[in-house]
Order: structure tokens, then C-alpha cells, then sequence
């Protein structure tokens, strides 16, 4: 994914530099299970998984713009989580923030930076979103960025030691992106 830069945050591909921010998150018991991943146990675990990182192009960093920090991670990934939309061209929006930065409004404004890309670069057709039962925090950015729910679904987490999950999908089309747009500039 392209750079994408908002108000306050800069969206970019990772590099191996972040390592230190990285973990700092990713070993916040907080952190990591509302996203499907399991607490980071040492820092070896996480340079692993940012070198994987750093080779994919559907995972960006989350940067302060004014401090240069990593408080989060984001992706766009090509996932059709419903059957009947799998002909069109989707991605789902999977996002983690650091806790310490939790309540300061850094979630929505990535999510929405992202559905802008989404659709009017990418030229989707419907971007997709979901959260766990538990994570109301999760539900209120999804709520707030214009998603409809659509249905929900037990899952089996093999990254958390096969949990069984209740999760909630929600999905916004291109036209109720455009709607919402026109919304706000009138």
C-alpha cells in the first residue's frame, strides 16, 4: 500500500527500524488478542513478524506524524468474508493501536484514510470490516466510519490457541461511501 498521510498520522509500509514500537504494542496483553494474534513473548518473536511484514504490501505502519512513533498497524486485505459479494472487488480493513494511544480518535481516522484509498483509488467495490463480541471499541470505530453490519460468524483461531470467536462483519459499498461523503460536504 501506498504511503497515505491524514491530519495527524502517517500511514506506511513498515520497516525493520520499527522493531522497538512494534513490540512495545505487540507485547500488550491488551493488544494482540482483540486483533486474532497472540502477546508478543519477546522481542525475537516480533522482529520475525516485521520482517514479514516489511516484505507485504497489505500491512502499513501507523505513524505519529509528529513524533515519528509506530502506534499501530493496518491492513487491507484481499478477504471476501461473504459469499455473496465474492464477485465483486473487496478488501477487509484490520487495524491495532498501541492501548496507550486508545480513545484519541487514531483508529477512525485510519480507518477512514483507508476507505478514501480504498475506493477511490483502488476503485473497490466494498470494503469490508470486523470485531470480536468482546471488543466494543472495535464496533464503535466500524460504527462511526459508516459500516452496516452484515452477519456474524463463530470462528476457530489457530494464532490463539484454536479460541473459538464470535465475530461481527460489517461492510460499506462504494455508493454508501460516496453517499457519506456528499453527506459531510453539504
Amino acid at each position: 500500500m501506498k504511503e497515505l498521510i491524514t491530519e495527524r498520522l502517517i500511514i506506511r509500509p513498515w520497516k525493520v527500524t520499527d522493531l522497538e514500537d512494534f513490540y512495545e504494542y505487540g507485547s500488550d496483553p491488551k493488544v494482540g488478542p482483540n486483533a486474532g494474534w497472540p502477546t508478543h513473548t519477546d522481542i525475537e518473536t516480533s522482529r520475525k513478524i516485521l520482517e514479514s511484514f516489511v516484505k507485504r504490501e497489505d500491512v502499513s505502519a501507523i505513524v505519529l506524524k509528529d513524533k515519528g512513533k509506530v502506534i499501530g498497524g493496518v491492513g487491507l486485505h484481499q478477504i471476501a468474508p461473504d459469499r455473496a459479494y465474492e464477485k465483486e472487488l473487496q478488501r477487509e480493513i484490520g487495524y491495532v493501536v498501541n492501548s496507550a494511544y486508545w480513545g484519541n480518535g487514531y483508529a477512525t481516522e485510519v480507518v477512514k484514510a483507508l476507505l478514501q484509498y480504498g475506493f477511490e483509488e483502488l476503485k473497490l467495490k466494498s470494503i469490508w470490516c470486523a470485531h470480536f463480541d468482546w471488543n466494543e471499541r472495535s464496533r464503535r470505530v466500524i460504527k462511526k466510519c459508516g459500516f452496516h453490519y452484515i452477519h456474524t460468524k463463530e470462528e476457530t483461531l489457530p494464532m490463539l490457541a484454536y479460541k473459538v470467536v464470535t465475530t461481527h462483519y460489517y461492510r460499506l459499498s462504494k455508493e454508501e461511501y460516496k453517499s457519506l461523503i456528499r453527506g459531510i460536504e453539504s
